[in-house]
């Protein structure tokens, strides 16, 4: 039982993207991603940009960083999955939806992350000038077929 989605972000083209997991975050990674981007902060810091939005992921599934389980970090590999993956890539300040299955992203030293075809992409600016727009824009294209209601 569980809401579960992960938001994936790449904070250095070739190295293994930090994964943020969250059991009942479901599609409240929409709004982590909207709230954290939209501050208009730490763009060229990916250390810190990528603590934003994890501290945004905690605060959208109701948890606190005393809590044992709920939410937890990876590199390089899905947890469990029920949604379509937010792919924040900030080295090009964009954000992307992709399908994923739970696998690695990358297998024997070779990356597949390339299998991830995303839909459409957003840039960081469009984020911060129309956050609803953009929630809009998930929901439009969130197939039936990911999740069932």
């Amino acid at each position: 039982m569980g809401d579960r989605s992960n938001i994936v972000i790449r904070q250095e083209k070739g190295k293994p993207p930090l994964v943020i997991y969250g059991h009942w975050l479901g599609a409240g990674h929409i709004e982590a991603v909207t709230l954290a981007l939209g501050r208009g902060v730490r763009f060229d810091d990916p250390g810190y940009l990528s603590r934003i939005i994890f501290c945004h992921a905690i605060k959208a599934c109701g948890g606190t960083l005393d809590d044992e389980t709920g939410f937890g970090l990876s590199v390089g590999y899905l947890c469990d999955n029920e949604y379509p993956v937010l792919y924040v890539d900030i080295p090009k300040r964009q954000v992307s939806i992709r399908l994923a299955v739970n696998r690695p992203l990358h297998h024997a030293g070779k990356w597949v992350e390339k299998e991830w075809k995303p839909w459409r992409t957003i840039g960081f600016q469009q984020i911060m000038s129309l956050p609803l727009a953009w929630e809009e824009w998930y929901t439009e294209r969130y197939p039936d077929e990911v999740k069932e209601k």
